[in-house]
Order: structure tokens, then sequence, then C-alpha cells
């Protein structure tokens, strides 16, 4: 096997700060890793490739930027996607994976094409085009409080123990899963109206949550109405009893269709996951864990990230 860890500090870095990815690369180098920088990286995949040997290896990013030596664009044609093709495995965690691309700053700069824009001098947001264009995955930007995401079994067995407050999961369906996706750790919105969905580079609310929004406010609107109706019975016929149990049932409608919505309704996203791209090395794929924006990195953190690295789950 051989294992690799990316790390260039000529190359710009999202979430993970340079302190960690420094600190990560350096644990795993420890362990037996090698690190490359960006050049290297590039070379070291079409070397790998070319003698058939991706199943054998494993790449982590201590940075959460891909550099453009092995992603020249937001397609399944990059470089990084026929590694995963061809039996590779990648451990990513931070932000979204190729939401932008880290490009070398001893080259010219090349204008962002239409619809893009500069993260900085040198990153180029590719916004969704990347991790749908590259993995397949919609993203999803949880704009408010979400659950504390739950270890699934397969996490679990991975050797995933720790939970954090996901920031960047995706959905679990999709076009382009097929089966292939395995689902590490999942959590949901906190509230009904909070989660934005951005699906395909169009800014617009889901579907469900759009339905939810709506039909919310129809139903405050019919439990004000038939409050005020039952009002005007109740002084037209002098029925007092029947005007407060008429609004006390229908004051219980929303906490009821809430319950509905938290129990049967409410969106489950993963926040840790594996998409396998070659059938024939079922382990291997693109590996999702901790999509929230780390400010520390503990040993047991390490440990767990070298443990998902190289499947040593206890």
């Amino acid at each position: 096997m051989e294992y690799i860890v990316y790390h260039d500090t000529n190359y710009p870095t999202g979430w993970v700060c340079e302190d960690i990815a420094n600190q990560v690369s350096a644990f795993l180098r420890g362990k037996g890793f090698k690190e490359l920088d960006a050049s290297d990286l590039a070379k070291w995949m079409e070397r790998i490739i070319e003698e058939n040997r991706c199943g054998d290896s494993v790449v982590v990013f201590s940075q959460d930027i891909v550099p453009d030596t092995i992603c020249h664009s937001p397609s399944p044609s990059s470089l990084v996607r026929r590694y995963l093709d061809s039996g590779g495995k990648i451990v990513w965690f931070g932000d979204n994976p190729f939401y932008y691309q880290g490009q070398d700053p001893s080259k010219p700069q090349i204008d962002a094409p239409t619809g893009t824009d500069k993260k900085s001098k040198h990153s180029l947001e590719w916004n969704l085009n990347g991790p749908y264009g590259v993995l397949g995955v919609i993203p999803i930007f949880m704009s408010s409080p979400s659950s504390k995401v739950k270890i699934t079994r397969k996490g679990k067995n991975l050797g995933l123990k720790n939970q954090w407050y996901s920031n960047r999961p995706i959905t679990r369906r999709g076009i382009g899963f097929r089966g292939n996706l395995s689902v590490l750790g999942t959590s949901s919105p906190l509230y009904p109206i909070s989660t934005e969905e951005i699906l395909l580079m169009k800014k617009e609310r889901s579907l469900m949550n759009t339905l939810i929004d709506s039909s919310s406010k129809i139903l405050g609107l019919i439990s004000a109405m038939t409050a005020v109706f039952a009002a005007l019975y109740g002084v037209l016929t002098g029925g007092a009893l029947l005007i407060w149990v008429v609004v006390a049932i229908f004051a219980l409608v929303p906490f009821v269709y809430l319950g509905y919505w938290y129990t049967k309704l409410r969106k489950v996203f993963a926040s840790a996951w594996l998409k396998n791209f070659n059938s024939e090395h079922p382990k291997s794929g693109f590996l999702r864990i901790w999509d929230f924006q780390p400010y520390k990195i503990d040993e047991e953190m390490l440990a767990e990230l070298y443990n998902v690295s190289v499947e040593r789950a206890e």
C-alpha cells in the first residue's frame, strides 16, 4: 500500500487553516505517510494510474482546496477523478470538496469564467459545479442549526467515533449515486423552515422546505380564521364553551404539524460518506468526514483520521 498526504504551503487552503494542515501532515508522516506537494501529487497520480495500482493507495488531503495540478476543471475528466475511477481512495475533511480550485501562484492568473468568482488571489470558486461535476454529489448548505451528526453502523465499522455539528452535508439520493454511496454519518435541520438547499447552481429553497413554509402559513391562517368564526358563532348563539373548545383544538394544529414534520417529513442528510467509483475495489472511493470548520484537532481526532484512512477500525 502507498499512503500519501497532500500538503503544499504554496497552494491555498480554506476552512482548514495552515496550522491544522501542518499538524495533520506531520502526524501522518509520523505514521508512514509520504508527503507530496501539488506538482509531485500530479506526477504520482499519473504514474500509479498507468501502473494500474490505484487500488493499493490512499491520499489524505490536509488542505481542503484541490490544486489545479490534479483538477484542471470541474469535470469527471480531471486527473483526480481518473484516479478515483481507477480504484484510488481519497480522504477529505473541512469545506465542500472541489468547491474551490487552488491555482499555482507562480503562474499568471487566468480570468474567472462567467458565473464564477475569485475567493482569493490564488483560488477560483467553482461553486456547486465542482462537487457535482467531479463527484456527482449535491451539497446542502446548512444555514441554521442542525442536529449532531449520528454515526451510522457503517461509519462505526470504518472507525468514526467523534461527533460534530454538520455544515456541508449532501443529499443521500440523486443523480449519479446508483447505490454506490455509503452513508457514514447523518444529520437533520432542527427547524422546519431553516435549511436552504442550493441545487445545481440555483439558489432556491428545496421543494420540501417550500411546501413546509407554505403549508405552515396556510395552517396558521386556517387556525386564525376558525378562531374568529368560532368567536362570532359564540357571540351570536351564546355558546361561550364552544368558543374555547374550538379555539383550543385549532390552537394545537401547528404543534401537531410540527410533530409530524419532526418524525416524518424532516430530511436526513449525509454528513460523512464514502462514494465508490470502481466496483472492483469496493473499499475505495471518495471518503468525506468532518464537514465543518475545525479550529483545532486533538490527538483523538488525528488517530481517528488515521484509522479511517487505513481502515483500521477498532
